[in-house]
């Protein structure tokens, strides 16, 4: 409570050192991008003149509108709205001063949130020397941090942070800057710059970083969304520190209760819930591991909320978690829990299972390939965001599960083929050791064995996977499981190189077993 007060005096204490009248929160500034059409444009700010006076607002000249400040001093107006353009000009102005803003642009703006492996920069990834000489290229991608600001009561603004510019054109110092709020997403600029290519730099991109290592779902959750789920499942999670996370993911100034709720959705989302943007991205689960079933019923609750708050029903994609190595048995089920969200219209998600790495210098938790992950997210994107149906954006996905008469083969009907000449392989992953020398199923019989499977077929015309039971293994399968693990050796992919994202399937024949089956556990 005390830092809340201190905050808000800071804040009075800014707004009377501002001599022009009005002040324009960190996020709309020189370089910024606005949501291009069909959305109109927010903008908005804080007066220090009296309620009733008039701010109005021009762009290249242009009278655009004015609008009333409010009794508490705030006053919002909506533009546009515009198509794809830059190098705009836009000024404000009221009875006393004017603010001029240059190098404006329309686009499409993604918000990219989450724990460390959103936060991990593009100074970390693979590549990263020639991915930092690379960003002079993209003169339209803007990209903006804002800053980590944890709150125990919703803030209207966010104080600015030591950047020199809140938004940073893409560039070396935009993406690589020494100054720490400065170091940008890795996954969420790959994402920016491949999606920028791929309107060939005709539609500006704007990315909008609000991301902390080591958090769970519960603090970037408002009370609204948490309400939604029992006060059960809201369990304390373990700080950060327990993860073994590098001291580089956290700031120097360390949460007084980390597992307070909420505490980032109001420090950190609630002051930009006035942007308008064409989705978001969102990289988190990590943190929550031990409590899959509380994580199913938070996350969808969090996505509903955060579309009622931005007033938008805001496309949204997840990555289903990489490996680690040290998950453990939970690591599979918070994988499963994140898909609790595809319940939801206009949500996707790309896994990342596949894309472990073991040596990495930032510990096997934070893999550096976060260019394949942002190449899978543009393909999800292009396809449900941007209507290119033609677009593969995903690997083969499991129709049914049937067994044999005698229950000691099961076979996996596929979805159908995406293209003619579509091939199915099975090949080790980015964190293989034995690779595939053993396949990637596990078969659970009804004698409580859980074994890899034997003499796997797939049959990319036909679209089945065939496993069996080892000929040393006695009983039946009950459940089938593929690269249902924390650091899965194998994996099945497409001609497209998109993975069969992992599950653990019981057939009907076996569901009857499992209700019953006391002290069955996997």
């Amino acid at each position: 409570m005390h830092r809340h007060i201190l905050c808000q005096i800071l804040w009075l204490f800014i707004l009377f050192s501002f001599s022009n009248g009005f002040f324009l929160p960190p996020i709309i500034g020189d370089n910024m991008v606005l949501q291009r059409e069909p959305y109109k444009a927010r903008l908005w700010g804080t007066a220090l003149s009296t309620e009733g006076s008039v701010v109005s607002v021009s762009m290249n000249g242009v009278p655009l509108g004015s609008t009333q400040v409010n009794t508490d001093g705030t006053w919002v107006i909506d533009i546009g709205p515009f198509p794809a353009s830059s190098n705009n000009s836009i000024s404000f102005t009221s009875a006393t001063s004017t603010i001029v803003l240059s190098n404006i642009a329309f686009g499409d703006v993604f918000l990219c949130s989450g724990q460390s492996n959103m936060q991990f920069t593009v100074a970390n990834s693979f590549n990263a020397t020639a991915e930092i000489a690379d960003s002079i290229n993209y003169p339209d991608l803007r990209l903006f941090t804002v800053f980590r600001n944890h709150q125990s009561q919703p803030v209207s603004f966010h104080l600015p942070s030591n950047r020199q510019s809140p938004w940073a054109v893409s560039s070396p110092d935009g993406v690589a800057s020494p100054i720490a709020e400065a170091y940008f997403s890795g996954l969420c600029y790959f994402f920016g710059r491949n999606l920028y290519k791929r309107f060939q730099g005709h539609v500006p991109i704007g990315l909008i970083a609000s991301s902390w290592g080591g958090t769970s779902i519960e603090m970037w959750s408002s009370p609204d969304a948490l309400s939604q789920c029992s006060q059960h499942d809201i369990l304390d999670q373990p700080s950060p520190e327990s993860f073994h996370f590098p001291k580089s993911f956290h700031s120097s100034r360390q949460f007084g209760d980390f597992s307070s709720t909420s505490v980032l959705y109001n420090g950190m989302i609630h002051p930009i819930l006035s942007v308008r943007m064409a989705g978001v991205l969102w990289y988190q689960g990590e943190a929550n591991q031990f409590d899959p079933k509380g994580y199913a019923c938070r996350f969808p609750a969090m996505i509903t909320d955060w579309r009622k708050k931005f007033s938008l029903l805001l496309p949204f994609y997840f990555v289903q978690l990489a490996p680690w190595g040290q998950g453990g048995p939970s690591w599979p089920l918070i994988r499963d829990a994140q898909l609790a969200a595809l319940s939801l219209p206009h949500v996707g998600f790309v896994t990342a299972f596949d894309l472990g790495d073991p040596s990495g210098p930032l510990g096997p938790i934070h893999p550096r390939d976060k260019q394949t992950v942002a190449a899978r997210m543009l393909a999800q994107v292009l396809k449900h965001s941007y209507g290119e149906t033609n677009i593969v954006a995903e690997g083969p996905s499991v129709l049914f599960i049937s067994l044999d008469s005698t229950k000691r083969t099961a076979t996996i009907q596929l979805s159908s083929a995406i293209s003619p000449d579509e091939v199915l392989s099975v090949r080790g992953t980015e964190s293989c050791v034995s690779c595939c020398q053993t396949d990637p199923f596990v078969l659970v019989t009804d004698a409580g064995a859980s074994v890899r499977g034997s003499n796997l077929q797939v049959s990319s015309e036909q679209r089945l996977i065939t496993i069996s039971l080892p000929n040393t293994t006695t009983g039946s399968i009950v459940q089938v499981e593929y690269a249902y693990e924390d650091v899965p050796q194998c994996a099945i992919y497409n001609s497209y190189e998109f993975p069969m994202v992992p599950f653990s399937m019981t057939t009907p024949e076996t569901q009857n077993f499992l209700k019953n089956a006391k002290n069955f556990h996997r």
